[in-house]
């Protein structure tokens, strides 16, 4: 596999090009140095091909809150409801790098805590998602599951894998003590909109085994979408 790097929109991408053109692209929002990790889980669950498309600058905060709000986890959170404008920045990388691998390739957004959050978000907001993998997702954030229950998907994406450690809303935070059951009304919605969707529960808190989270839900959601 090679790497590509390139600047978009300012912002520092890396194609991981797996040298079939034709190959899905996965959208990684999560830490850029989890990548290669990530790269390696997958091929051991299964040897699936795929690209893979990684932001090396991300502003976890500001990038991938879908609307302003007060902080909520820690007191220097700075959720200033940047992600359209973030939005407009992967929809300008995942065009690059179409061109760039010379194939009109399914994409699927995965990402991690804040990330998966994004993931759901950019479904709604984009016709590009054929699939979505929210691992760990930050779907407590304020009014988001009221967000997702009465608006529609742009494009609906194909499969939806969601996940979390058994352990993540065992908090005193009352926002995300909450997380589990909204992610399990969340898996109930999508099933009754007819779109393959998984709840997959891991062991642990929210900062154990991000890389084997996400690949889990990468390798289910491209066997979802019958690619091989």
């Amino acid at each position: 596999m090679k790497t590509i790097p390139t600047t978009i929109d300012g912002r520092q991408v890396v194609l991981y090009d797996c040298e079939q053109p034709a190959s899905p692209l996965i959208v990684l929002i999560a830490s850029s140095q989890i990548a290669p990790a990530v790269l390696k889980v997958c091929a051991r669950l299964d040897p699936i091909a795929f690209h893979l498309l990684v932001f090396d600058d991300l502003h976890w905060d500001e990038d991938l809150s879908p609307w302003p709000h007060e902080p909520v986890v820690q007191r220097d959170d700075h959720f200033t409801g940047d992600a359209p404008r973030f939005l407009q920045i992967v929809q300008n990388a995942v065009s690059w790098a179409k061109r760039t691998l010379q194939a009109d390739t399914p994409v699927i957004v995965a990402g991690y805590s804040m990330g998966g959050l994004f993931a759901l978000y950019a479904a709604y907001m984009s016709t590009m998602c054929e699939g979505v993998v929210c691992a760990s997702g930050s779907v407590w954030y304020p009014g988001f599951y009221e967000f997702a229950t009465t608006h529609s998907m742009k494009g609906q994406p194909k499969a939806i894998y969601l996940s979390l450690g058994d352990k993540e809303s065992r908090t005193s935070n009352p926002y995300l003590r909450q997380t589990g059951t909204i992610m399990e009304k969340l898996a109930r919605f999508y099933k009754a909109l007819h779109i393959p969707c998984v709840l997959e529960w891991n062991p642990g808190n929210h900062f154990v085994d991000a890389d084997l989270r996400l690949a889990k839900g990468i390798v289910w959601t491209l066997q979802q979408l019958s690619i091989r």
